[in-house]
């Protein structure tokens, strides 16, 4: 468990500020006195914006110039430990970290005639107690920007894999909106839609008699799920990324990323290649398709009789998965697997099986969920995952037999 986690270990907090507006008009006063511009930046800005029509594209304009093209780079010495470096002085540098990225944001919206306003964010969200008023409790900076119908556009200017309509985080958290007057107010950032923030993986293969296969994958990483793999695939050279997938065992044949810096549209990785014995040959009019199945288990966390401390579970993207299986003719299955669903608090699952002649998909939808079980309910999650594991068995060996 971790240290912060309060159903484990007591929490001592102690503080000396009344309450939260003290903080709020400290970071206020700290960044409006380097909210400052000057002719170069505001030249800039104005051509930046030029041509575009909507609030929406001069944001986006903005944003993605200071995520993109300023370097993060911390210098905390002296006052600027909390405080951010002059505006104009960060433009010219060309680099900052989270306030000083947050405050040239800021200010060129101001230029644009846009508000938009800092967000203090919580070293640890799980641990964040709003009883509490601390400078300490906060780690990170992003920016606001109040839209018409009551919602935000949330701006990390650190991010620059991150779209203007991204959510800032993948869980909600708590953060303290910092107006420019020293009032504040707390407001939770959204959680990821399932509509938006998903993977979807495609993935065909054609079997061989001899055991080998080949495949063609196309995975489509939506909204926040994209982000991640976007930067890492971003600072990849050819190479590298070749070796990405042959280290899962493909040889890999042509490697495609599309949408890999249009940040608003799907991130997709098309691979085409070949594996070998891929599905087991036992014998000659016999073949075994193994652990093409994916089910948590959670062998690992059911080994023990007992559990002293809880188990908790982070939030993870909803995936969908669809792979098609080509069999050589002449081929069918011995059995077709029943098909599963799980609907438990910390994980929902459905798998679904389809044979036509000689082609067999698998298609599954998966979603994790925070959620903490306690020891007295160890036993009751045993028994589920025990379901879970015997299913996982049933189908581990998927039998083709040549008529």
């Amino acid at each position: 468990p971790e240290i912060v986690d309060r159903d484990v270990f007591p929490q001592y907090y102690c503080w000396t500020l009344g309450d939260w507006s003290i903080v709020s008009k400290w970071y206020a006063d700290l960044t409006k006195q380097q909210m400052q511009s000057n002719a170069e930046l505001e030249l800039f800005t104005q051509e930046l914006i030029a041509g575009q029509k909507t609030e929406k594209d001069i944001i986006r304009a903005i944003f993605y110039f200071v995520s993109q093209k300023i370097r993060y780079v911390a210098v905390e010495l002296g006052p600027h430990t909390h405080q951010p470096h002059l505006a104009h002085e960060i433009f010219k540098k060309r680099y900052g970290d989270c306030k000083d990225k947050t405050t040239l944001l800021l200010v060129m919206l101001r230029i644009a005639e846009i508000e938009g306003l800092p967000c203090l964010v919580p070293s640890v969200p799980e641990a964040f107690d709003k009883s509490a008023p601390t400078i300490h409790a906060f780690d990170h900076v992003i920016a606001v920007v109040p839209k018409k119908d009551g919602a935000y556009y949330w701006l990390d200017a650190t991010n620059e894999v991150a779209s203007v309509d991204a959510v800032p985080f993948d869980a909600p958290r708590d953060v303290l909106l910092v107006n420019m007057d020293g009032s504040y107010k707390f407001i939770k950032t959204p959680a990821p839609d399932d509509a938006k923030d998903y993977a979807d993986l495609q993935r065909s293969v054609i079997v061989k008699e001899s055991g080998d296969v080949s495949t063609e994958d196309i995975n489509y990483f939506y909204g926040k799920v994209a982000e991640d793999l976007r930067y890492e695939f971003k600072y990849m050279s050819p190479e590298k990324r070749k070796q990405y997938f042959e280290k899962k065992g493909m040889e890999v044949s042509n490697l495609e990323l599309l949408n890999l810096t249009e940040l608003e549209l799907p991130f997709i990785i098309k691979v085409k290649g070949s594996k070998k014995n891929h599905v087991q040959k036992l014998e000659e009019n016999v073949m075994i398709l193994s652990d093409v199945v994916k089910i948590p288990t959670y062998d690992d966390l059911t080994a023990s009789k007992t559990r002293k401390y809880p188990i908790s579970f982070d939030t993870f993207y909803l995936t969908k998965r669809k792979h098609i299986y080509h069999f050589p003719q002449g081929y069918k299955l011995r059995t077709i697997p029943v098909n599963f669903k799980r609907e438990d608090p910390f994980n929902e699952i459905q798998i679904k099986y389809n044979l036509a002649g000689n082609v067999f998909s698998i298609e599954s939808k998966s979603k994790d969920f925070r959620y903490k079980i306690q020891p007295y309910e160890y036993d009751a999650f045993k028994n589920n995952a025990l379901e879970r594991q015997k299913y996982k068995k049933s189908v581990s060996n998927i039998i083709l037999e040549k008529e």
